[in-house]
């Protein structure tokens, strides 16, 4: 049988992406999925660790002859790697989407058939990878982890509400123990602006606030004229499931350009749904969006619409 092997990297949100994508292809063409859960976190500079134990999630674990952990086996993935850029690209045998400025969908992906070892290594952030499983990535990323009291109160509560998830990211991590702001930092004016359509648009709104810097959102969203409550008691990346499977239970969405806020989104099967994301250029991906859901910068044109 044909494998496909999938190099795991990054936080949790791209970690997502990187297993759908695989997941899609060795659906699509019946081949073994094998996730390298290892290399791709041995040098992580922000130290994040393999989180998708935390889901319902199937695959087999690859060796050490898969994850090129043998002598000169970083140099080995280097020259596949760089070889198979140049191969036309059904003739290719690791395919990656690293080598490219701004990303975007890679259509011969989706009728590719793979060689007897196949490796995927990248962030493929979009959801036209996956669409076609979706029902069957519904059934496995939900969390399977135990959750604390905490989590489980406050997910009765949401459940209960006409509740919105609001996904604030203000740093892109620590590293070596210093606060690393995201380059492409949003203003609170986004937030206010989505949290005020969605207030118009839904009655008795619950706004949900998560944030990798929590303290620092309520200053910005203190004064804001919403009903509104600030998820703090799950820190540290080893805890983000639970942030995760809390998002997971809201029936709306303000979104930051963090994959992490983007799945709980997507997985979302509320049909009145709304999902209201930053600007396009703010993501990593040109195909990351799908299409009903609404960017902020086109908000202002909506409400004129309406008039």
């Amino acid at each position: 049988m044909a494998k496909v092997i999938a190099r795991v990297f990054g936080g949790l949100g791209n970690q997502l992406f990187i297993y759908a994508a695989a997941k899609a292809l060795a659906e699509r063409t019946g081949s073994d999925l094998v996730l390298d859960i290892h290399s791709g976190f041995r040098r992580d500079d922000f130290q994040r660790q393999f989180a998708l134990n935390h889901f319902d999630v199937g695959y087999r674990e690859a060796n050490a002859l898969e994850r090129f952990e043998f002598p000169m086996g970083r140099g080995v993935r280097y020259l596949f790697r760089t070889v198979n850029q140049y191969l036309p690209p059904q003739n290719r045998f690791y395919l990656s989407d690293l080598f490219r400025q701004k990303k975007k969908f890679i259509e011969p992906l989706i009728s590719y058939q793979p060689r007897a070892w196949s490796w995927m290594e990248g962030y493929w952030q979009s959801p036209l990878y996956f669409n076609d499983i979706r029902k069957t990535l519904i059934r496995e990323l939900r969390v399977t982890s135990s959750l604390s009291e905490e989590t489980v109160a406050l997910a009765e509560r949401i459940r209960g509400a006409n509740s919105v998830c609001v996904h604030l990211r203000m740093l892109r991590h620590f590293l070596k123990g210093t606060e690393m702001e995201s380059e492409r930092k949003l203003g609170g004016q986004h937030y206010l602006k989505s949290m005020d359509y969605i207030a118009q648009s839904v009655d008795n709104p619950l706004f949900v606030c998560f944030s990798d810097a929590p303290h620092a959102v309520k200053s910005q969203l203190a004064a804001a004229p919403f009903d509104i409550i600030f998820v703090t008691h799950n820190k540290g990346d080893e805890r983000a499931h639970e942030d995760f499977y809390l998002m997971s239970q809201c029936r709306h969405f303000v979104l930051s350009n963090s994959t992490f806020g983007w799945w709980p989104a997507w997985l979302c099967q509320h049909p009145d749904s709304i999902v209201l994301t930053p600007p396009l250029n703010l993501w990593d991906n040109l195909n990351i969006l799908p299409s009903n859901w609404i960017t902020s910068d086109s908000l202002l044109s909506r409400v004129k619409n309406a008039i």
